[in-house]
């Protein structure tokens, strides 16, 4: 359940002060974290009996593996629809926007344990290198995370194959 509030309509993605506002409130989650929580320890994070052998991306039209291809589109939207703008027929306006070839995501899975377990699985995109190859600080980077994916998955004892 979601109240209706300003920063819940779509429209306010228009305004660049929705941007200063949502940066803000970052900030002071930040802020907070650092004055009262405690940093995640590894046996916080681990999950003793699960583990990732493999993670590629394939394209599914060159079939290459761990590049995105991506592409410019253009794309006619009517703009007309509900609105009179010309006595004579419709408007229509050209946009352009980035697109991708179609790809998989090819995980290998091992669960340890005796029995299925159901993993939730995420998957970012995140920059680590800069454009001269050197390394990025992953501690700043992960604010410019992109979440690509997410999905429930049923582990069996062994190795498990997840093809998405």
């Amino acid at each position: 359940y979601e109240t209706i509030s300003t920063m819940s309509v779509l429209a306010t993605v228009r305004d660049t002060l929705f941007y200063r506002l949502h940066l803000h409130m970052d900030d002071l989650y930040e802020e907070y974290k650092v004055a009262y929580l405690q940093p995640y320890q590894t046996t916080d994070l681990q999950w003793q009996d699960v583990s990732i052998n493999s993670l590629s991306v394939r394209s599914d039209v060159t079939k290459t593996l761990n590049e995105l291809h991506t592409y410019w589109q253009e794309t006619d939207l009517d703009l007309s629809l509900g609105l009179a703008f010309t006595p004579t027929g419709r408007a229509y306006g050209r946009f352009r926007h980035l697109q991708h070839e179609p790809f998989s995501y090819d995980i290998q899975v091992v669960n340890k344990g005796l029995q299925e377990v159901r993993a939730y699985v995420r998957i970012f995109l995140i920059t680590v290198t800069d454009e001269n190859g050197q390394p990025l600080d992953l501690d700043y980077q992960q604010h410019f995370a992109i979440e690509m994916d997410r999905f429930d998955a049923t582990l069996e004892p062994g190795l498990n194959n997840i093809q998405r």
